[in-house]
């Protein structure tokens, strides 16, 4: 299964994520998938370390940033 290192544009991220084709998310330090949650609309999230804290990530953002990334996508 194909990963990408996500390379966030809000935030410097502190450790390697990786968005995998299947929506998962991998954490290199913990070698593991992380759990993601619901929101009140029903979007998968997940939480990720930066630089100056924790935030919060659309997962299927990070898969579309990744492996499917359309012009102007900032703007979104």
């Amino acid at each position: 299964m194909e990963k990408r290192l996500i390379k966030s544009s809000k935030y410097q991220l502190k450790y390697n994520y990786y968005a995998l084709e299947n929506g998962n998310i991998y954490s290199e330090k913990t070698n593991k998938i992380l759990s993601k949650h619901l929101d009140k609309d029903g979007y998968e999230k997940v939480r990720l370390v930066s630089e100056d804290g924790r935030h919060t990530y659309s997962v299927h953002r990070l898969i579309l940033e990744n492996f499917y990334p359309v012009e102007g996508m900032e703007n979104l």
